[in-house]
């Protein structure tokens, strides 16, 4: 089936899902018990994105096996468990979360081995298990980063579609690169995105940690085939808006706030310019939905850039810092702001 008749054979399949949850009343996003979007709408919308992505993965991406296919399964049924209230531990989810990464990379033998800082990379190639543990921790800090930017519409899909579109841009430098299944999985995303802008379907749980897996796992793959032409910060530099959420989080629930690091809130970036927006548009949809385009094509502008510097390990790093260094500027300059009006 060509892309084309695919994209147009999901719409109404997904249109129908999402009508046939919202009758049952099932898999659904309840306000009441959601913190973390109870500001950003007052419907109860299904959490249905990772029903759409795994039926894409398990019967569309082709350069999967059955173990890989049964893992990304695992991950996703981990997500539905959570969505659905009867996963509530986090340390448990994380337990899982490790332990099905681990027996992905085990199978398939991928592991992160290249970071250009010699002495690192020598215990990474010299001991199994710093290469295990560093590789685990890379993809849960995705993983989890993900599940804490899926706070608006549109901005956790858009930025893997952003991901997808750079590895196709630069497939013209690399020849070999087969992205058909990516161009595939694109497909499932953007039908999901559409909904998601106009608040019709959310990632949840299952969609946040499938997709993030999925993309994690491809460009391990990927760095692994091409690592003696792409600086590892290239890849950094294409996951480090999900990454840095997480770890600023982290850091700023521990030494600012003092409170439980796993604990859902409405401080991030997102929430903030949301916030901003909403105050100067006052629609609160249209607010929403633009928050996460905004903050895409900004990362969709250097990634592109960086995307010309494939092997430049400085240029790479100076865009990320300087990403970084963008983020936490706005993020007080917001905060501050928003503080004054209350």
């Amino acid at each position: 089936m060509s892309n084309y008749y695919l994209f147009i054979l999901l719409i109404p399949v997904f249109y129908f899902l999402n009508h046939y949850l919202l009758k049952k009343k099932f898999l659904l996003d309840k306000i009441e018990s959601s913190k973390h979007k109870k500001f950003l709408t007052s419907e109860s919308v299904p959490l249905s994105g990772g029903i759409l992505i795994i039926i894409g993965i398990l019967f569309f991406i082709e350069d999967l096996n059955y173990i890989d296919k049964i893992l990304f399964l695992g991950m996703f049924l981990l997500g539905l468990l959570s969505d659905m209230q009867k996963l509530k531990s986090p340390f448990v989810r994380l337990f899982l979360q490790s332990l099905i990464i681990c027996i992905l990379l085990f199978f398939n033998k991928n592991f992160l081995i290249q970071t250009r800082l010699s002495y690192f990379d020598y215990l990474i190639e010299n001991f199994q298990v710093i290469k295990i543990l560093f590789t685990l921790f890379c993809l849960l800090i995705l993983i989890n980063g993900t599940n804490f930017i899926d706070g608006v519409n549109g901005l956790s899909s858009g930025y893997f579609i952003v991901i997808i579109i750079n590895i196709i841009f630069i497939s013209k430098d690399f020849k070999s690169i087969d992205y058909y299944n990516l161009a595939i999985l694109m497909n499932f995303l953007i039908v999901f995105y559409f909904f998601n802008l106009f608040s019709k379907s959310f990632l949840g749980d299952n969609g946040s940690y499938l997709i993030s897996t999925y993309i994690g796992f491809y460009l391990i793959i990927f760095f692994d085939e091409y690592r003696n032409i792409i600086s590892p910060y290239y890849i950094c530099l294409l996951l480090w808006y999900p990454a840095f959420e997480n770890f600023f989080s982290i850091l700023r629930r521990k030494f600012i706030k003092r409170g439980f690091s796993t604990y859902a809130d409405n401080e991030h970036l997102h929430h903030f310019l949301f916030k901003y927006l909403n105050q100067k548009i006052g629609a609160t949809k249209f607010s929403n939905s633009l928050t996460g385009i905004l903050i895409n094509l900004v990362n969709l502008i250097f990634i592109f850039y960086g995307s010309n510097y494939l092997n430049n390990t400085e240029i790479l790093v100076s865009i990320i810092l300087f990403l970084i260094c963008t983020y936490l500027f706005l993020y007080f300059f917001l905060k501050k702001k928003l503080k004054k009006k209350l």
